[in-house]
């Protein structure tokens, strides 16, 4: 099965930090997969392929090829990439990371906690084996799947959690403040980076950067741009 053959590619998009003054500087870039047909993410294709070993092996060469092709582009920048919580279950998931490991000061993995995965454990397992190599770790979309809790969060040593986009752009702003200060608050202790997509103006940017949140993604900033297409 070669599904990512003239089928799927990556684009990346910058994450952003805010100085006081509310100037930006590119932060990391995040690989964004995408269906060259629709432009946009291969939705259940992908899910299919990577619920296989055959896929997700795939789907892994062609990542680790795109993350080093950014790297140069990008004079040794660091990218992120996404990683859903059923592939933390293969070895060569646990291959992969050291494959990278050469590069792992470069390379935050993003895991998406879906609610029908019911892999706590391996999550877990995952996340402490990749902080052993020296990869960062972002829990991804946390407004909208499930993820651990604070405790377990601490423990592992999470580095960062991202908001989507879908937050900010679809529910009033007083909800999406009540949201990142409960957040806040429960990790206060805690050394989180808190990431919000969805920027799409410079008023959103304002407020967010006003209730703490040095780190944003979105269009404002950047579209997501393609490689090698």
């Amino acid at each position: 099965m070669r599904f990512m053959e003239n089928k799927l590619y990556f684009t990346t998009q910058p994450v952003v930090v805010l100085d006081d003054y509310r100037q930006f500087k590119v932060g990391f870039y995040e690989l964004l997969l995408r269906d060259s047909t629709t432009n946009r993410f291969p939705g259940q294709a992908f899910f299919d392929a990577i619920s296989e070993e055959d896929g997700n092996e795939e789907f892994l060469d062609f990542s680790e090829q795109q993350i080093r092709v950014v790297l140069q582009q990008h004079d040794n920048s660091d990218i992120s990439i996404n990683l859903e919580t059923i592939q933390l279950g293969y070895e060569r998931t646990y291959r992969f990371l050291e494959d990278v490991k050469d590069i792992a000061n470069h390379v935050i993995l993003e895991i998406t906690e879906r609610e029908y995965s019911g892999q706590d454990h391996a999550l877990i397992q995952f996340i402490r084996y990749a902080k052993r190599q020296g990869f960062r770790i972002l829990l991804d979309d946390v407004d909208t799947h499930k993820h651990i809790n604070s405790c377990v969060m601490s423990r592992l040593g999470i580095d960062g959690v991202k908001f989507s986009h879908q937050m900010v752009q679809q529910l009033p702003f007083q909800e999406v403040k009540q949201r990142l200060e409960q957040f806040q608050e429960e990790h206060q202790d805690d050394d989180v980076v808190m990431i919000v997509e969805g920027v799409n103006d410079q008023r959103q940017l304002e407020k967010l950067f006003d209730v703490g949140i040095s780190y944003q993604q979105g269009f404002f900033f950047s579209p997501p741009n393609s490689l090698g297409r």
